[in-house]
């Protein structure tokens, strides 16, 4: 048995969501502290044991974009003496935990944890595919691309192994340190049965902008939307306030189509269940950019930065070509399996 300290970025909850069905298998052999933040920590908090609170960075939006002056100032605020004792306390936690090795999704404080105590790092994420991916983009992204790549060498630290996650059928650069894994899907999904009806499943993660529900009010197609927190029906669009239960990806499943931000979790249930879906990439986010660049490439969607009702009406039209019908499905067991080698070789190694 090893003691693992387990860390998981707070922004969003797609690392909360792939990070719990790690953990949870994790938990069957080994004991694990798990370290969060953000709106990652209440969704870890409520589904596993030994969760604890770690101040995380945070991004600062503007309708579909990144404030990148206002993201700084926003993370400056959190240098305060209330931060400085959350740390403290923290770090006298994991002292008396005593860990034999790290995981970070990418968690920064967890990282310098295992730097300045000398443990193994092992980095289980999708933001070192920006390193690691044998990929190209456009020239028009050449600048994304090189801020994107210095945001994560500033946010993480050389690893002893790089488990990288990515969509299927991409490949990593030769002689790269990493090895590549599908993505993490949450054990409800393998329980999920897929039927198309006739409705768009919608999610858009700024609810501060209404240009897309403008857009759908135009369309003659029904849709389901989720991310505005609201219960209620207006003509064409029924809106539900999100929930993790099967419910939820149910209709992600039945959807014919899919509408949504470009976060690596969503997109990663959209493709296993065979659905063609157009990405809403945010502005100035290289690694959803990526996300959207795939699914164009290899024909299984497509996606714009600034949607019109033409780019949508067009999109829906080409679904019935179904490219998308020739992704394989895939499950959690070769990453478990790799993870747990890797554990082994430390927790020998130690003896």
């Amino acid at each position: 048995m090893a003691k693992i300290l387990y860390g998981v970025c707070g922004i969003g909850i797609g690392h909360a969501i792939r990070s719990s069905e790690v953990i949870t298998h994790l938990r069957k052999k080994h004991e694990v502290l798990v370290l969060s933040s953000g709106t990652a920590y209440p969704h870890l908090k409520k589904k596993l044991p030994n969760v604890h609170l770690v101040p995380g960075f945070e991004f600062a939006f503007k309708k579909n974009s990144i404030q990148n002056v206002r993201t700084i100032l926003k993370n400056i605020a959190k240098l305060n003496a209330q931060t400085y004792h959350l740390f403290k306390n923290v770090t006298q936690k994991l002292d008396q935990f005593q860990a034999d090795l790290v995981i970070s999704d990418m968690d920064t404080f967890s990282m310098y944890y295992a730097k300045d105590h000398q443990l193994p790092l092992i980095t289980l994420d999708n933001q070192h595919y920006l390193f690691y991916g044998n990929y190209k983009a456009p020239d028009e992204y050449a600048v994304g691309s090189i801020k994107g790549k210095l945001a994560l060498k500033i946010a993480t630290l050389p690893a002893d192994k790089y488990l990288v996650l990515s969509f299927p059928k991409t490949h990593l650069k030769p002689d790269t340190p990493a090895e590549l894994f599908n993505p993490i899907l949450r054990k409800e999904i393998f329980t999920v049965k897929s039927i198309t009806r006739d409705y768009i499943f919608v999610y858009q993660s700024m609810p501060t902008d209404k240009h897309l529900i403008n857009l759908l009010k135009k369309i003659k197609e029904n849709f389901i939307v989720y991310g505005f927190n609201l219960e209620k029906k207006e003509g064409n669009i029924t809106f539900k306030k999100f929930h993790e239960g099967k419910k939820y990806l149910q209709e992600l499943a039945n959807a014919k189509a899919i509408i949504s931000s470009a976060g690596f979790t969503l997109l990663s249930e959209a493709l296993y269940f065979q659905k063609p879906i157009f990405a809403l990439p945010i502005k100035k986010h290289f690694e959803q950019t990526l996300n959207a660049l795939y699914l164009k490439q290899h024909q299984f969607g497509d996606y714009s930065e600034e949607p019109t009702a033409e780019h949508l009406l067009t999109f829906l039209k080409k679904i019935a070509q179904k490219k998308y019908k020739t992704l394989p499905k895939w499950n959690n067991h070769p990453l478990y399996i790799r993870l747990d080698t890797i554990i082994e070789e430390h927790t020998q190694r130690e003896k």
